[in-house]
């Protein structure tokens, strides 16, 4: 077997697989398996959340070419489309579940069979055995990093998705239950902790493998190779500005920014006759702030207010 190496290493554009994926996930993870499966022969795949099936799957294609597939979705609408869409393919199986980082059951009267739990748990109850399994790719928009590091088992390789606005450099992990995503530095120093290292980085998501893979697969350097992928980060200016900043040197700072992947946009926080780096104007921003503050989540304001007015 040859060294690892994909078509897409020079550059993105020269991805021979990506069928499905968002990034050219199918081709990584493809050179991956050939060593995965030498060590660890037929084994499984899962994916949550499964979506609609194909939708930005990074897993489907192999279902698709009979590996066993399991995909996980909790939405009762995207699993019925995604039934559907597994019903020609024998080997990939479907099942409407919440995977979590802790044992609970929720009550559901839209759908009964839907519940939450541990990855391990919830393929038991359906009759998979977790030790079968040697990839899991999460994609939960939120809770990823906490589900990472509680799976109740550890596959030989993991595809977790990672927030691309937060920094590489960063430790960011998702406030448990929100879906603000995690940076990749915390998916990294998860990975870590579980044994793992990261083999390959795209613009969405981290690729990871067990460490008894090193002597085969080479550990990248994650900041260097999401370079390419030019992924914006925001910052704050001294006069209040929202500045979105890319690793090639461009900086804008529009009035409205479209952040690309929910269809919703950012406002700047001041407007522009208050963004002075002065005295007069942090008067002006303090009662825009009470002005803007008390109409728009005043609970919030009252409890920042009186903690200021009562720091030590």
């Amino acid at each position: 077997m040859g060294p690892f190496r994909t078509a897409s290493e020079d550059g993105i554009e020269g991805a021979k697989l990506n069928k499905y994926s968002q990034s050219c996930e199918e081709e990584l993870i493809g050179e991956a398996l050939k060593f995965v499966d030498a060590a660890f022969p037929n084994g499984m795949l899962v994916e949550f959340g499964g979506s609609t099936g194909k939708d930005n799957s990074n897993l489907f294609v192999f279902g698709e070419q009979g590996r066993e597939l399991v995909l996980i979705e909790s939405d009762p609408t995207r699993f019925k489309k995604l039934a559907q869409e597994i019903t020609p393919h024998s080997t990939i199986k479907g099942i409407l579940a919440e995977v979590g980082f802790a044992s609970s059951a929720i009550g559901s009267t839209e759908i009964a069979a839907k519940q939450t739990g541990l990855l391990s748990e919830i393929l038991r109850s359906h009759d998979v055995a977790c030790e079968l399994v040697s990839v899991v790719s999460i994609d939960i928009d939120g809770d990823d990093a906490v589900v990472f590091e509680n799976l109740g088992f550890l596959p030989e390789m993991a595809i977790v998705e990672f927030n691309p606005t937060l920094g590489v450099d960063s430790i960011y992990r998702n406030p448990p239950g929100h879906n603000v995503g995690n940076s990749p530095g915390e998916l990294i120093r998860v990975a870590a902790n579980l044994g793992m290292y990261a083999f390959g980085a795209t613009g969405n998501n981290l690729l990871f493998l067990r460490k008894s893979y090193l002597d085969k697969i080479p550990q990248i350097d994650v900041q260097e190779a999401l370079r390419k992928y030019d992924l914006p980060r925001f910052g704050l200016g001294y006069d209040g500005t929202l500045v979105r900043f890319f690793s090639n040197g461009e900086n804008t700072t529009q009035e409205v920014y479209h952040n690309g992947w929910n269809d919703s946009f950012v406002r700047q926080p001041l407007p522009k006759f208050l963004r002075k780096f002065s005295k007069s104007g942090r008067r002006s921003r303090i009662g825009y702030f009470l002005w803007t503050g008390l109409f728009a989540a005043p609970i919030a304001t009252v409890k920042f207010l009186l903690q200021a007015l009562f720091r030590k």
